[in-house]
């Protein structure tokens, strides 16, 4: 007879995917303890099926099938980025299942050291001995070669030593995607996983006046409608903005926008989310081969739904939280403004042993999120960066980015990053933010359509 804590286990295994519980929720549903609901949400966390995000609480997510997740094979990742194995060949058949990245000091290293866990590192043969001597696979980038001793002491060990031409972070991108890929098994979410059906949504009909916009307005507190013809093709988008200034006779053909940008259910979710950020566009019909419409996405929807996917991938896979994680909190200077610092290193390094434009210019926007989540109270996603580079950054030296908000308008926040290196400003960024609503489907569909 199954436990208490297997039955909720059993429960929380069921619930769709997306749902959200809490200890309470559980407790009463289920008839059982705060204690014993809390231990099996636990577990649950533990197995991947739920996972707790800032702000939004306690998510079911897609676990892992562990029966048929792989891990890496050595040998794959050298034919990845083209490496060459330098010493103990017999091991280019051990998993990997994550890495780390050897940039700190030798002492801070031996808290990371796990047999059959990837070291990537530069030209450092101490570091290099202390993997190979914890069984640890190691890929030394940047084209540097291991010394004779090295060598022999990974064919002594058994476990591969491996030169490769890429620098760090290209080297560690490439790995990182395969790991990332063979561990989820990732799903591509599609516009029919999360498009609102035709009879959740409000339209008019190309037949309309303004005066039923009006009407429809009062009822619903839509602002954005979807125009039909009679035999349900859609003929255009009307909006708040479209009929300001019109005689409720106008015919709503005269003021809506017609042939509106239009999706498909088979279009995935990203390539739509760039759709709507590039065009400016809140809500997009979904239509089937003959045009007539079956549905409507909102920008918002679209944003959330891709916000959560990125929430739900493991962080040891994740390039984004290994950059994010280098940038630490220093204070705030006011309600709207705070100060970050990092210390640059090989893993973030340009080919010129300076710190990558690119990197910053995603460590910026990043840090942006944070510092809306941490300082601003709200969760919120990038949608624009404007980024100036003025010099380049030397490594391990101290970078200061202070942030601060400038402007907000509705749901969009302006952010301003000034990156300083001793007292010498290196970068400027401007990045416009949309914040994520966190009620549910129905009421952010009154917002947002």
């Amino acid at each position: 007879m199954a436990t208490k804590h297997e039955k909720v286990l059993a429960y929380i295994e069921n619930l769709p995917i997306n749902s959200r519980l809490s200890v309470r929720s559980i407790a009463h549903n289920l008839s059982v303890s705060e204690g014993t609901a809390y231990s099996a949400i636990k577990e649950a966390e533990n197995r991947r099926l739920v996972q707790t995000i800032d702000r939004v609480g306690t998510i079911r997510i897609e676990g892992f099938n562990q029966e048929q997740t792989k891990p890496v094979i050595i040998e794959e990742l050298i034919n990845l980025i083209n490496g060459e194995v330098m010493g103990g060949s017999v091991g280019v058949n051990r998993p990997v299942k994550k890495f780390i990245i050897a940039a700190m000091d030798e002492s801070s290293i031996r808290h990371y050291v796990e047999p059959n866990v990837l070291m990537i590192v530069g030209d450092r043969e101490a570091v290099q001995r202390l993997g190979l001597t914890e069984q640890m696979p190691v890929i030394i980038t940047g084209g540097f070669e291991p010394s004779d001793a090295v060598k022999r002491l990974a064919d002594q060990k058994g476990i591969p030593i491996i030169g490769s031409a890429f620098d760090t972070f290209t080297t560690v991108n490439l790995i990182n995607k395969a790991l990332l890929e063979r561990a989820l098994n990732e799903k591509v979410l599609f516009i029919d996983d999360i498009y609102i059906p035709l009879n959740q949504v409000t339209y008019l009909r190309d037949t309309d006046t303004v005066a039923a916009y009006h009407h429809q307005n009062r009822l619903s507190s839509h602002s954005r409608y979807p125009v039909l013809d009679k035999s349900g093709r859609i003929k255009g988008i009307v909006t708040l903005k479209d009929i300001y200034g019109h005689e409720a006779t106008t015919p709503i053909t005269e003021v809506m926008t017609a042939d509106p940008m239009v999706t498909k259910g088979n279009m995935s979710v990203s390539s739509i989310a760039q759709m709507m950020l590039w065009a400016h566009i809140d809500l997009m019909p979904v239509v089937d081969d003959h045009h007539h419409l079956v549905g409507v996405v909102t920008r918002q929807d679209v944003l959330e739904t891709m916000s959560l996917g990125r929430q739900t991938v493991p962080n040891e896979y994740r390039m984004e939280s290994m950059i994010a994680r280098k940038v630490q909190w220093v204070s705030n200077e006011g309600e709207e403004r705070a100060r970050y610092h990092f210390y640059p290193d090989q893993f973030i390094a340009d080919d010129n042993e300076k710190l990558s434009s690119s990197i910053l210019m995603s460590m910026l926007s990043l840090t942006a999120e944070k510092f809306a989540t941490s300082v601003l109270q709200l969760r919120a996603i990038t949608q624009q960066v404007t980024f100036t580079y003025l010099k380049p950054v030397h490594l391990q030296a101290l970078v200061e980015i202070d942030m601060r908000l400038v402007n907000t308008e509705g749901k969009e926040h302006q952010i301003a990053a000034e990156v300083r290196y001793g007292r010498v400003t290196v970068a400027k960024a401007t990045m416009r933010l949309l914040e994520l609503e966190e009620d549910e489907r129905e009421e952010r569909l009154d917002r947002h359509y």
